[in-house]
Formats: structure tokens, sequence, C-alpha cells
């Protein structure tokens, strides 16, 4: 398993806003009461697994290898399939991403 290139910056300013969250915390109630630290540590510790968790790129991942097939991002649930309006630039880009990305799959597997 390894992090897509664009999630390194968003795992960063997570881990970035939690740490800054729990200096402010122990500046401003020096962690009086031990029970806020540790409550707080495991909510920021599962925001952080969580945002790791939703960048990873799986190894295992089987993708479909079918031209009309549809693959969902995310390892999420495809929920609809709509007709959008595109330039013919903005089609032929994405039809050329597409088969780049099938073919960089289909190198892999």
């Amino acid at each position: 398993m390894y992090i897509h290139k664009k999630g390194y910056s968003v795992i960063a300013s997570i881990v970035t806003i939690v740490v800054l969250f729990f200096v402010l915390l122990n500046f401003v109630f020096q962690f009086t009461i031990r029970a806020i630290p540790v409550g707080l540590s495991v909510i920021g510790i599962i925001i952080i697994i969580w945002s790791v968790s939703f960048f990873r790129v799986p190894t295992n991942r089987k993708i479909t290898m079918m031209d009309n097939a549809v693959v969902s991002s995310a390892d999420g649930e495809i929920v609809a399939i709509e007709e959008v309006e595109a330039t013919k630039a903005e089609a032929e880009a994405a039809l050329a991403e597409a088969r780049r990305l099938k073919a960089e799959a289909e190198a892999k597997y």
C-alpha cells in the first residue's frame, strides 16, 4: 500500500491541524483534566488514520477490464451515472485519460 501523490498535502495539513489543536489546548487548559487529552487524542488519531486510508492506493485491488465498465473512485459506491454536457476537447481529453489509465492498469496486472 502506498499513498496517492495528491494525498500527501492533505494528510500533512490534517496532521498539522491536529497537532496545533493539541498545542492550543495544552496552552489554554494546561490539561488539568486527564480525560480531555486522552479523548481528544483518540479522536485526532482516528481522523489521521481515516485520511491516510482515504488516500491509500491499494495494491491488491482487482479492476474490471471491460470497455463499458464503470470503476468507482476511492473504493466507493457508484450512485448515479448521468449525462453531462462537455466540449469536444474536454470529452477527448477525458477519453484519452481513461485509455491511459486502462493501459496502465493492464500493464500492472
